[in-house]
């Protein structure tokens, strides 16, 4: 008999996306085990429910609101969705009887611990980010619910899979939680779809990169991620070097729009491009029709802390990183070997490493090669998720929670 499985993400699936991959990369692996697998989802609007069965996974739609999901009524939406994916669990156990139910962070893993109690099975937890410390910029009043709010998922939940041996420890220290129920397994890439094969030629023929040197950033664009730094060592670089661009792809908020506007205040409209957000199967393009990869991130909790997939995705196209020297990062990259590390927020030696990869075109090709090769070893989503489904394996689903 099929042990049954109900996984939790805040958006709707398909399509794919960077919101929801890790848990579908899950799902794929257990589908093709013992388990029947559930994907728990919104719906873009109330009236476009629809369940269907995508690459064996079941995917069970509500009525939603995700189309709202990061827009002014993003609370109300993600409480209202809160509460309809609680009650759809609830109704699907009656149906199945499921065995557990598994959510990444932070409302998913809410509705995981809450589900749990009500139909009496385990939660599982995808831990890859403090959404507590990502908040303090964007929402500081909020900042200390959402610390209780993890602290309860966290120490509710059977089982934790976290991104870096420095987030088990964080936990541990920070929240109290035993070390026997953290599990590390790290985020990754699909090594298939982000390979040095892809062909960016149609990439820089839209965007009439020709021969230029093409840094790019992509992502959901926050204070901590530094784009503002990267922006200030731009226009260091491009007194030196001034046949360069940078493709900013993804959003934001108010954070965001500031941006927009240091372009103009640095003069540096004729070197940045801002694409807006790009779907996740056309982000391979972009990368192969770039130069390098940046992660200009600032030194926070979160960032010491977790695993970036924009790493693992550059790399998989065997392209050289400049990474900011943050702490779980740094245990992967390993300066000048496969990338180059700067001190975080730090505008001249971010320079300083855009530079690096410009005047040693050889050696930045090498350190490509190296990330690409890790991916292929290591960081690719079905050797991960492999580790991830033997915790499956090894619980014992015939016991209590």
């Amino acid at each position: 008999m099929k042990t049954n499985v109900a996984l939790f993400v805040e958006t709707p699936s398909p399509p794919v996306s960077r919101a929801n991959l890790r848990l579908y990369q899950l799902g794929l692996n257990l589908v093709n085990s013992d388990y029947r697998v559930f994907l728990v989802v919104p719906s873009f609007y109330p009236h476009r429910r629809k369940n269907l069965v995508y690459s064996g996974i079941s995917i069970q739609q509500y009525p939603g609101l995700a189309v709202f999901l990061y827009s002014g009524i993003r609370f109300f939406v993600r409480s209202f969705h809160l509460l309809l994916t609680i009650l759809y669990t609830t109704l699907l156990n009656k149906k199945v009887g499921l065995k557990v139910v598994h959510g990444w962070n932070p409302l998913a893993g809410l509705a995981a611990v809450l589900s749990s109690k009500i139909i009496g099975c385990p939660a599982f937890i995808d831990f890859t980010d403090f959404y507590s410390d990502i908040a303090k910029t964007d929402s500081p009043f909020m900042t200390p619910l959402f610390r209780s709010v993890e602290r309860y998922i966290l120490s509710s939940a059977e089982r934790i899979m976290v991104v870096s041996n420095i987030m088990k420890a964080t936990l541990v220290r920070y929240y109290g939680i035993s070390s026997d129920k953290i599990y590390v397994v790290p985020d990754g890439t699909n090594a298939n779809m982000f390979n040095p094969n892809v062909d960016g030629a149609r990439i820089r023929r839209l965007h009439g990169l020709r021969n230029k040197f093409v840094l790019i950033y992509h992502g959901d664009i926050k204070s901590p991620d530094g784009v503002d730094v990267l922006l200030h060592a731009l226009a260091i670089v491009v007194k030196k070097y001034p046949n360069i661009k940078l493709m900013i792809l993804g959003g934001g908020g108010k954070y965001f729009d500031g941006l927009i506007s240091l372009v103009k205040k640095l003069e540096l409209d004729s070197y940045v491009i801002f694409t807006g957000w790009v779907p996740h199967n056309e982000v391979p393009k972009y990368i192969a029709a770039s130069d390098v990869g940046m992660m200009p991130l600032r030194a926070t909790l979160n960032h010491n802390c977790y695993v970036s997939f924009k790493l693992f995705e550059y790399w998989g196209i065997g392209k050289p990183v400049v990474v900011s020297r943050v702490a779980a990062i740094s245990e992967i990259v390993k300066d000048g070997i496969n990338g180059v590390l700067v001190n975080p927020g730090n505008k001249v030696d971010l320079a300083g490493g855009i530079l690096s990869i410009l005047k040693d075109p050889e050696k930045a090709k090498a350190m490509g090669k190296k990330g690409r090769k890790l991916v292929e070893e290591k960081y690719n989503w079905q050797n991960l998720m492999d580790n991830e489904q033997q915790i499956y394996n090894q619980y014992n689903f015939n016991r209590s929670p």
